[in-house]
């Protein structure tokens, strides 16, 4: 019968190539060639006897000027995961043939001076042992994590640059889960509630909203979630630790995670200066209304519109604007004092009123009527 030689085994580690190793040098050879896997074969002494061309485009040089080499040779170019130098004693292969034992998944940044940049490689050592137990080869594998290790300190760097921009905004950033705990707060929520970080870590959002305030702002933030918002605005009081009300105005955004809702992303700002300015504009109004309302002359104020704004109970007498009123209210809008020391004013049923009237402009602290 004719003897057919079996398929060369597949394999992805230093073990599987030291099974192939036992079959013959040329097979093995043979078969790591195309390998996208750098593979080193070193002798006892650590000296380099094989590189497939993977591993020689990894490491940036020929495949010839590998061979005799040693992780010695390669110290000053080899470096760890915090960019600091990588002893060539303390290389995966110099280990294993030291202690006879594998050395598994150490990352190493290779320094290619001619391409003038560092390749990352996760680097294996397997030792293959003679009957007696001495080293007899170390057969390393290198696979190139480079893409891998760039798309990392991308996403670093990003999110370093989004938290310096998160730890120095000027308003309160945070950010809850799905069911409403804090998960992070910027030093402003913690300056402006009076809370140490470590303190609202956890917490629920609601904790720090005046109890009146809870249940309209959790309804605002299910209608959020069940629209399908990507955003909101609202306005509610807060309870600093002291004890202090606090009106927050903030927009919130979902946070979603494959499709999913994981959380929610506030930013907010202290807003009870505004909201102070605008109660005590209103009261001024409310005030002023009040005067008007109980004034014992005619008197009405109107907006830029004309629409009436507030009216004493004398000016109901008048069924309707006289046209030359008209005119002056016209003119006072648009910057005009207009005065009339003796008009009249005809009724419907004949009667006619003598009549001293002006209309003035009201301007804002800007100036604008």
């Amino acid at each position: 019968m004719e003897k057919r030689e079996t398929e060369p085994p597949s394999f992805g580690n230093a073990e599987r190539l030291a099974e192939v190793l036992k079959e013959g040098e040329g097979r093995f050879e043979r078969l790591v060639e195309g390998l996208p896997v750098g593979v080193l074969i070193h002798d006892p002494r650590a000296e380099i006897l094989f590189a497939n061309p993977a591993a020689a485009e990894m490491l940036g040089l020929p495949m010839a000027a590998l061979l005799g080499k040693t992780s010695m040779d390669a110290g000053q170019f080899a470096l760890h995961e915090d960019g600091s130098p990588f002893p060539g004693e303390d290389h995966p292969a110099p280990v294993a043939l030291a202690t006879g034992r594998p050395v598994r998944n150490v990352v190493v940044g290779f320094r290619r001076p001619a391409r003038q940049d560092v390749a990352w490689l996760l680097v294996s050592a397997e030792p293959q042992l003679r009957p007696d137990g001495s080293v007899a080869r170390v057969v390393s594998t290198l696979i190139d994590i480079t893409p891998h290790r760039q798309a990392t300190e991308k996403l670093a760097e990003n999110e370093a640059r989004y938290r310096q921009l998160v730890e120095t905004a000027h308003d309160i950033i945070y950010r809850t889960d799905a069911d409403g705990y804090f998960t992070y707060v910027n030093p402003v929520a913690s300056r402006v509630l009076g809370y140490a970080p470590e303190e609202l870590a956890g917490k629920h959002y609601l904790e720090m909203i005046r109890p009146d305030h809870r249940a309209r702002v959790q309804e605002h933030l299910r209608r959020q979630y069940w629209q399908q918002s990507a955003s909101s605005y609202d306005e509610f009081v807060a309870l600093a630790r002291d004890g202090r009300e606090i009106w927050i105005g903030q927009n919130v955004q979902l946070m979603r995670q494959e499709g999913q809702v994981e959380g929610i992303q506030a930013v907010a700002r202290d807003i009870t200066e505004r909201r102070a300015a605008e109660e005590a504009l209103e009261q001024e109004r409310r005030q002023l209304r009040d005067i008007v309302a109980h004034a014992p002359v005619a008197m009405a104020i109107l907006d830029r519109e004309e629409r009436w704004l507030a009216h004493s109970q004398e000016w109901l007498r008048f069924p309707r604007m006289p046209e030359n009123y008209r005119e002056g209210v016209t003119r006072a809008l648009h910057g005009e004092v207009v005065m009339r020391d003796e008009d009249t004013v005809a009724f419907d049923d004949g009667a006619r009123m003598y009549v001293r009237w002006s209309a003035h402009p009201w301007r804002h602290s800007s100036g604008e009527v």
